[in-house]
């Protein structure tokens, strides 16, 4: 590929991702009312799929786009002889030129978000690496379990890294003291591996990079609520009772000073919140099922690749 065609191509993802984030902000605002009602393991399902939409989006279309160079469909340009008036981004007919100024600064724009998001990814990966080290060097495995155990007062408890998490627990949490709420901390703990909730706010974050700026802080921080309260309601199910979560929550927040950076720790994200909703008794509703996402992404790609020859023209225009 030339430069100048990488450009084009990265102009008109920019294009692409900021319409359809714009579409995707627009909707979570209509349908806050609607989020609201819904169970915060359903919210964590739309929320993600909204953080992924623009990503998959500009993929899907991209490709529908390239299709001609990659030989998926007949160049719709190979039988005409008097030319086109747009750019071309078929690899037999695309012209080397330095396009317009407009074009360039969003593939500009677009490459320098992207770099800087997954350097961001990478140093947050590196850091969860090095601490998930370290704190493994310094716990002891306790005897409930098998935790890795903390030598520090402080009650915590916390999961780090992404691909392979581990969960950590300080010696403060399985003290007398706060022994009570260990069983609600360490099923809420348990419920972010299960559900490997780390890795699913890294693919979040790398596919956010896609969206408006705003409305990537606003979904990233939504999305981080949701799954601190998904765990939360999952603990309250297995311990038998909300209130013992909830207070959980409060005691164990006011007594915590400072967890690593890159882990998933039991006091973070909006406690107020996640209290206000354990002991919100009314009921929610636990869909759209992921089967239904899912399905409605297939059916994403699907129309866009049915539809390729028409995507390719369109985006050329645009």
């Amino acid at each position: 590929m030339t430069l100048s065609l990488v450009l084009l191509c990265a102009a008109a993802t920019a294009v692409i991702a900021l319409a359809t984030s714009a579409l995707v902000g627009g909707a979570l605002a209509g349908l806050r009312p609607t989020l609201a009602g819904l169970t915060p393991t359903a919210e964590a399902r739309v929320l993600l799929v909204a953080a992924l939409l623009p990503m998959l989006t500009c993929g899907a279309i991209m490709a529908a786009a390239l299709a001609p160079s990659f030989g998926w469909i007949i160049d719709h340009c190979a039988p005409v002889t008097d030319g086109h008036a747009h750019p071309h981004i078929c690899a037999a007919h695309h012209v080397s030129s330095l396009p317009a100024g407009t074009v360039v600064v969003l593939a500009g724009l677009m490459v320098a978000r992207l770099l800087a998001t997954g350097a961001r990814l990478v140093r947050s990966a590196i850091a969860a690496t090095l601490a998930g080290r370290t704190l493994a060097g310094m716990a002891s495995t306790g005897g409930e379990a098998g935790l890795q155990v903390l030598p520090f007062d402080e009650p915590q408890a916390f999961v780090i890294g992404a691909l392979r998490p581990s969960l950590f627990v300080t010696r403060g949490l399985l003290s007398d003291l706060h022994r009570e709420y260990l069983a609600p901390v360490l099923s809420h703990e348990r419920a972010h591996l299960r559900r490997r909730d780390p890795l699913r706010r890294a693919v979040a974050a790398l596919a956010l990079a896609f969206h408006l700026p705003a409305l990537a802080r606003q979904i990233e921080r939504r999305l981080a609520r949701a799954h601190e309260m998904a765990a939360d309601a999952e603990a309250a199910r297995e311990v038998g009772s909300r209130e013992l979560v909830a207070t959980a929550l409060v005691r164990l927040t006011r007594a915590q000073q400072q967890v690593p950076g890159a882990a998933m720790a039991f006091g973070e994200s909006d406690v107020e919140a996640r209290v206000a909703t354990l002991l919100d008794r009314r009921p929610r509703n636990d869909r759209p099922h992921r089967l239904v996402l899912v399905a409605g992404l297939a059916l994403l790609f699907i129309g866009v690749g049915t539809s390729a020859d028409a995507v390719h023209h369109g985006v050329e225009i645009v």
